[in-house]
């Protein structure tokens, strides 16, 4: 179970400081996720053969997978984007501070492509 928490909700990754109330709140809300996820699990495959005195056919691994993905799909439709949170959704995604920056094009080449959006070569 724990393996499959952190596979499928990545429930050892909490965009939060160890010990804060807001680690608690995601780990938190992971978990509710994850008891939301076999209940739909349950109901919608509740003729697979899950448990583990039978020889199966399947992983509840599958299972949740499939389940999961037609719940964040569900989940996305239900808020679509709105253009006045554009800027926090891009800071909420965007990486914590580190040490060292963040890979990008080595200067000689993004002095190329410039170059050639100027001549109309490239929209890149």
């Amino acid at each position: 179970m724990i393996k499959r928490l952190k596979s499928l909700l990545n429930v050892d990754e909490l965009r939060a400081h160890k010990g804060s109330k807001l680690a608690e709140l995601y780990l938190h809300g992971k978990l509710l996720y994850a008891a939301v996820l076999e209940k739909m699990t349950q109901s919608r495959f509740a003729n697979a053969k899950r448990k583990l005195d039978n020889p199966r056919r399947l992983t509840d691994w599958r299972l949740w997978k499939t389940v999961a993905d037609d719940l964040n799909a569900g989940i996305k439709a239900c808020f679509p984007v709105d253009a006045r949170f554009e800027d926090d959704n891009i800071k909420s995604l965007s990486e914590r501070p580190r040490k060292r920056t963040l890979q990008c094009l080595p200067s000689p080449l993004l002095a190329l492509l410039s170059q050639c959006r100027e001549m109309g070569m490239s929209r890149v």
